[in-house]
């Protein structure tokens, strides 16, 4: 088949898509479709991966915990749910995979990682300042190692999701601001239910986080920059500083450190997620990118076709 004649048929089947979209009941149901087939196709390839793995290394005798295979896993993890994503877009939406253009990856991801980890790193010195924060001693360097892959597929898997997933598609019919709602929403109802000590107020605390990363995609119109932003955020967070990350318990990090004053500055049992200074450095950063995304003409209204 040439080019010509593919191009033909990728646009005829765009068509008959658009036309069944556009019968009375169509676009609901393709668009919650479309985020179910997405969500199917990014989750599938991480189990596979997962269960083949565990399954090989067993068989090989390899500690499934060693540092460089946790390191090696998390990797493979973040390839296949990416993979599952551009399958996704390739098969069922028709188009090249412009949400990871190559062009923008090195510095999106890399201005997004400086960024995100130097906005954690500003949070804890206001904390400490405030006498909420104390290093107590420092753990080897290599510690750090697997988290390094382990924050890259979990912000990866959240952004596929959340951003790439529900957030584009639903944008699609409904315009930005309630797609950017529903999917902050989603984000934030997650984190409540799945995440251990969690309370209405992280809830809010991580439907912010939910506008700013959204924003992070909006502004770009490409998930390199939300990804970095993310897995630095939660780098910096549980490796860096050994601050439980959503909830979870705080594990070992290179800085040894402890929290102690009130709920409200430390975010309690929570982590510095729920803390009221990290809340606020999230929703100004959340209200400067959406500002920045809005005056690119970032926003679609309800309706407008992507």
């Amino acid at each position: 088949m040439n080019l010509d004649s593919k191009i033909a048929k990728e646009q005829e089947l765009r068509t008959r898509v658009q036309t069944l979209e556009n019968m009375r009941f169509g676009w609901p149901v393709f668009t919650v479709g479309r985020i179910l087939l997405a969500l199917a196709l990014i989750l599938i390839p991480m189990l596979f991966v997962q269960i083949v793995l565990s399954e090989v290394f067993t068989l090989l005798g390899i500690d499934l915990t060693s540092i460089w295979i946790g390191l090696f896993g998390g990797l493979i993890g973040t390839l296949a749910i990416i993979g599952g994503y551009a399958a996704y877009v390739r098969w069922i939406e028709v188009r090249s995979l412009s949400e990871f253009d190559r062009q923008h990856a090195g510095r999106e991801f890399i201005g997004g990682a400086l960024i995100g980890a130097a906005m954690f790193t500003v949070a804890v010195g206001v904390v400490w300042l405030a006498g909420g924060y104390q290093i107590t001693g420092m753990n080897p360097w290599m510690i750090i190692v697997p988290a390094i892959t382990g924050a890259l597929f979990w912000a990866t898997l959240e952004e596929l999701v959340y951003r790439g997933a529900l957030l584009r598609i639903a944008e699609r019919r409904l315009g930005t601001w309630i797609a950017l709602g529903i999917s902050s929403l989603a984000f934030a109802g997650f984190h409540v239910v799945a995440t251990p000590n969690a309370t209405l107020w992280t809830g809010v605390s991580v439907f912010i986080a939910g506008l700013w990363l959204g924003g992070a995609y909006l502004y770009t119109r490409r998930l390199w920059f939300p990804i970095a932003l993310h897995a630095a955020w939660n780098f910096t967070q549980g490796a860096v500083f050994g601050i439980a990350v959503s909830g979870d318990e705080a594990g070992q990090g290179l800085l040894i450190g402890i929290t102690s004053g009130p709920t409200w500055l430390t975010g309690g049992a929570y982590g510095l997620e729920g803390s009221v200074v990290v809340v606020g450095i999230v929703l100004l950063a959340a209200i400067l990118v959406l500002q920045q995304a809005r005056k690119q003409g970032q926003f679609l209204t309800a309706f407008k076709r992507a």
